[in-house]
């Protein structure tokens, strides 16, 4: 078998094991990330998550077959491992102990590696970030294929999928929504720091944390964030009008670090016909939450004329039994 034989067998593999599971249909609808612990524990496959010592993720076969994933890395980064791992299982391949090493020559297609590395490598992502995932969450966001292209839309779409900016960026490339090499070398130029540190204007955070940038097309969403994370949101709100964004639920679970209205570009539109303004509202929380706003005239008991709601798991990376596997115990 040569190596792109190999590669289309992971990716046949997870198509598979979408079909299988449904997920397509799914997730058309949430426009989120695949539940890669959901997954597996659906698939009655035992998973435990550890501090293993040079390793990322360990897959072992037979009659008790299961997987091991390290509790050394964030969660993207365990997201990936137990996908590449649930690959060896889902491929009939035999016992693997991935360190990151092998890892990133099966993720370089590298001749050396062997081709089960491969196999296992190519159908993590594919499962995690499938061309039409990709094109479900830009759907829901309102981006074009032209923004894919953007950095900050990158980085935004990699936390929607739960993956790391590194290989949301490969993914972009497989899938041929990253063409030439000068729109690479855009993605390339620009680390998750520097994304990250425009967004907060001058808020502080810890540099291996990341910052969601929600906005009103984000309403309905769950999404899997880690306890030192940022997220910003981003709301028209009718000023003008008198109306105000008011947080109806959720506001004890959060810390605001910022809240903050700003006027639309004077060029804008919204500003010349009907007063947009902008509510910027920039907090961290720990463990879930479940936050609700609503736009109203605090003088009027009228129904709200815009609401917005998220929730956000914030437990960050998994320890011992994942907590999809925990809740059933």
């Amino acid at each position: 078998m040569s190596v792109r034989e190999a590669v289309l067998t992971g990716i046949r593999g997870a198509a598979e094991l979408h079909e299988y599971l449904g997920l397509r249909q799914k997730l058309k609808d949430s426009a989120e990330g695949v539940d890669i612990f959901g997954v597996i524990n659906e698939l009655e496959l035992c998973l435990i998550c550890k501090p293993l010592v040079g390793l990322l993720g360990v897959y072992l076969s037979g009659e008790n077959n299961g997987i091991m994933v390290t509790t050394n890395r964030r969660l993207p980064i365990q997201r990936f491992t137990a996908a590449h791992e649930l690959g060896h299982y889902h491929l009939g391949h035999g016992d693997s102990y991935d360190d990151e090493g092998q890892i990133s020559l099966a993720r370089a297609k590298n001749e050396s590696c062997p081709l089960q590395e491969i196999e296992a490598e190519a159908f993590a992502a594919e499962f995690l970030l499938p061309k039409w995932l990709i094109i479900e969450i830009a759907i829901s966001q309102g981006w074009s294929a032209r923004d894919l292209k953007n950095p900050d839309t990158a980085y935004q779409l990699s936390l929607r999928l739960g993956t790391s900016y590194e290989s949301t960026k490969i993914a972009l490339k497989n899938h041929r929504f990253i063409k030439t090499a000068a729109e690479m070398e855009l993605l390339e130029r620009f680390e998750p720091r520097d994304l990250k540190r425009k967004l907060l204007s001058g808020l502080q955070a810890e540099s291996w944390s990341d910052t969601f940038y929600l906005n009103i097309r984000d309403s309905g969403k769950h999404l899997h964030a880690s306890p030192d994370d940022t997220v910003i949101l981003d709301l028209p709100e009718n000023s003008a009008g008198g109306y105000q964004w008011v947080i109806e639920s959720g506001a004890d679970d959060i810390q605001i670090l910022e809240d903050e209205n700003r006027e639309a570009k004077s060029d804008s539109a919204e500003i010349r016909f009907g007063g947009v303004s902008y509510r910027r509202l920039a907090f961290r929380a720990k463990d879930y939450i479940e936050l609700k706003l609503k736009e109203v005239r605090k003088w009027e008991a009228k129904k709200p004329i815009n609401t917005f709601a998220v929730s956000i798991d914030f437990y960050g990376k998994e320890e011992g039994f994942p907590r999809v596997a925990r809740q059933w115990v």
